[in-house]
């Protein structure tokens, strides 16, 4: 950031409305949305995170379902928290692929506690998603 000659910055001392720092900043942010992507807002950069730190705990075939159920649902489920949404799409995708419920249980209740989200809530998004048939 450029400097006066009493090491002030250029841009705090101009008026709100400069121009010139309003294209300093678009620059700055559009950077920082490359270096820090907005994954809070995007529940399939969710799962991908998820699968990145913990791959061992969700198998490949849930993750893939559980990703294609996220994307066709994402525009129903935009007033939701992301890491909601993605744990509800994971729950289903695990109740799907998994034919016995106790280790279907099991991968759902660490992934509620490694994205800190209560049961509760996800269990009313699956419940909101199954209504809106959108998984078929």
């Amino acid at each position: 950031m450029p400097c006066l000659d009493t090491a002030e910055p250029y841009y705090l001392s101009q008026r709100r409305g400069d121009p010139e720092f309003k294209r300093y900043l678009k620059v700055v942010m559009r950077y920082a949305s490359y270096i820090y992507p907005d994954s809070d807002s995007d529940p399939v950069a969710v799962l991908d995170k998820l699968i990145a730190r913990y791959g061992v705990l969700i198998p490949s075939v849930v993750y893939k379902r559980a990703r294609e159920l996220a994307a066709k649902g994402q525009s129903m489920l935009s007033g939701r928290r992301a890491k909601t949404v993605a744990a509800a799409v994971l729950k289903i995708a695990l109740d799907e692929v998994m034919v016995n419920s106790n280790p279907s249980n099991a991968v759902f209740k660490e992934v509620c506690r490694k994205l800190r989200v209560s049961e509760q809530a996800v269990n009313e998004v699956v419940k909101k998603i199954v209504e809106s048939r959108i998984l078929q």
